[in-house]
């Protein structure tokens, strides 16, 4: 429970707990919108993962997004990918404040996806170890003004 601990010591303003049993922490999430849009609410639990982090995923009787759907970061079990490595340990307080603000971004991107049939491009991240792969790319791209490129070519078939 060290993980989710250290996240509820850390909790942002758009997040309030709805309900903490022994192995689930309910909570609704509305995470600020660009553009100042209307904020969203999202029926979310936490769970402690099989890495001693914490997973998340929506509520069963409110679930908005597809129960499974790769490009959209949804796993087989209907957890949310983060990003690489967002099933582990959180250790100290950083680590817990960089989780909530990629679950943030991971909503907002699932607003933006449900709008426009695509996962936002510079939110991509490919799946398993080639997200390491991708981010050694990118960092190479970088000087060179390519990112955008390589972003398009891989996850647009473009480029």
């Amino acid at each position: 429970m060290k993980s989710v601990d250290l996240l509820l010591g850390n909790t942002p303003s758009w997040i309030k707990i709805e309900n903490r049993q022994k192995a689930v922490v309910k909570i609704i999430a509305t995470p600020p919108m660009p553009g100042g849009g209307s904020d969203m609410q999202f029926h979310l639990e936490l769970r402690v993962s099989s890495q001693h982090g914490v997973e998340v995923t929506e509520q069963n009787n409110h679930r908005r997004f597809p129960a499974f759907c790769l490009e959209r970061h949804i796993n087989s079990d209907h957890t949310f990918c983060l990003y690489f490595g967002s099933e582990r340990l959180l250790k100290n307080d950083q680590a817990a404040l960089e989780w909530w603000s990629s679950l943030g971004s991971f909503l907002v991107n699932q607003v933006y996806a449900a709008r426009h049939g695509v996962w936002p491009l510079a939110a991509g991240l490919s799946h398993g170890a080639a997200a390491g792969e991708q981010l050694e790319m990118e960092a190479l791209a970088e000087p060179l003004g390519w990112v955008d490129d390589i972003l398009r070519a891989m996850f647009r078939g473009k480029g």
